[in-house]
C-alpha cells in the first residue's frame, strides 16, 4: 500500500505542474505572427449590439483587409488631446483617413474597431468595470455600450473618423492584456482562443491602440503589425510612418495581381 501511494503522489504532483502550466498559458498574451492564420470566430460587434465575424466582413472583390483596431471617444472628461480618449489613435487617424481614400476601391476592405477605455472607465464618465465585467443582458452595460456608439457615430458625422461604417469591441477582446486583467472568472467576455492574440508581440502598453493588421480575405497574417507610434511631446516614438504602411499595402495587392496572372 505504501508502495502505491509513493508511486501516486509523483504522479500527481507532474499532473498538477501539467495543469498549472496550462493555466499559465491562458494568463499570458500570445499573439498573431506573419503566416499564421486567425481563428475563424474571430469577431467583433456592429452598432446594434450584435456579433459578426470579422471574415464575414470580406467582400467578393477584397483582396486585403486592413483591420484598424483604435481608442474611440470618452463619454466625457477626455483630459488630452482630441475628442478620443486615446489621443495616440486621434493623431494616428490621418494616416489610415489617407490610406482609406487611396484604396478603398482597390480591393482593400477596411474595419475599423473602436474600443472603449476599458481599464480606466472613470476618468471617461463610465461606470468602473461596465465593459468589463457586466453581462450583456445588464442595463448598465447596455446604456453604456449605446452612449459609446453614438458618440463614435457622431465622429463619424464629423469626418473625424472617415470610415462609412463602424464595428466594435466593448469587450476589448482583439486586444486584451493579461496582465491587466488575470481573472478571467469575472471577465464578462469570454475565453476565446484568439483573446488577446492581436496585441503585439512585445508591446507593454496597457490597450496598444492604435494597431493596424494587414490580413488576407481568408484571414491569413500578411505582414508584422504597424503599432506603437506616440505623439505625445514628453513621449514622442515615431516606429511607422504612412510611407510604411502604404507600401506594405501595395506589396500585398502587386502579389495578389501577379498571382492573378499566372
Amino acid at each position: 500500500m505504501k508502495k502505491t501511494m509513493i508511486k501516486i503522489v509523483p504522479l500527481l504532483l507532474v499532473l498538477l505542474g501539467s495543469a498549472l502550466a496550462a493555466g499559465e498559458k491562458q494568463q499570458k498574451n500570445i499573439c498573431y505572427k506573419p503566416g499564421e492564420t486567425i481563428a475563424a470566430d474571430v469577431s467583433v460587434v456592429d452598432a446594434g449590439g450584435g456579433e459578426l465575424r470579422l471574415l464575414d466582413l470580406v467582400e467578393p472583390d477584397t483582396k486585403l483587409i486592413y483591420l484598424l483596431i483604435f481608442g474611440g471617444p470618452g463619454l466625457s472628461g477626455n483630459p488630452g488631446d482630441g475628442p478620443f480618449w486615446c489621443e495616440d489613435s486621434f493623431n494616428g487617424m490621418p494616416l489610415s483617413t489617407y490610406m482609406y481614400l487611396k484604396y478603398r476601391e482597390k480591393g482593400v476592405r477596411f474595419v475599423p474597431v473602436v474600443t472603449p477605455p476599458v481599464y480606466h472607465e472613470q476618468y471617461y464618465g463610465i461606470d468602473e468595470g461596465t465593459f468589463l465585467r457586466q453581462p450583456d443582458s445588464s442595463q448598465v452595460y447596455q446604456d453604456y455600450f449605446f452612449r459609446f456608439v453614438d458618440k463614435s457615430e457622431e465622429l463619424k458625422a464629423g469626418k473625424i473618423i472617415p470610415f462609412p461604417e463602424l464595428y466594435f469591441d466593448p469587450r476589448f477582446k482583439l486586444l486584451f492584456n493579461f496582465k491587466k486583467m488575470s481573472d478571467l472568472t469575472a471577465y464578462a467576455g469570454g475565453n476565446e482562443t484568439w483573446l488577446g492574440r492581436f496585441k503585439p508581440c512585445g508591446d507593454d502598453q496597457s490597450y496598444s491602440t492604435p494597431v493596424i493588421w494587414l490580413l488576407s480575405p481568408q484571414g491569413k497574417v500578411l505582414s508584422e503589425p504597424f503599432f506603437g507610434n506616440r505623439y505625445s511631446d514628453s513621449k514622442q516614438i515615431i516606429r511607422f510612418t504612412v510611407r510604411d504602411v502604404e507600401q506594405a499595402v501595395r506589396t500585398i495587392l502587386e502579389n495578389d495581381e501577379n498571382k492573378a496572372e499566372r
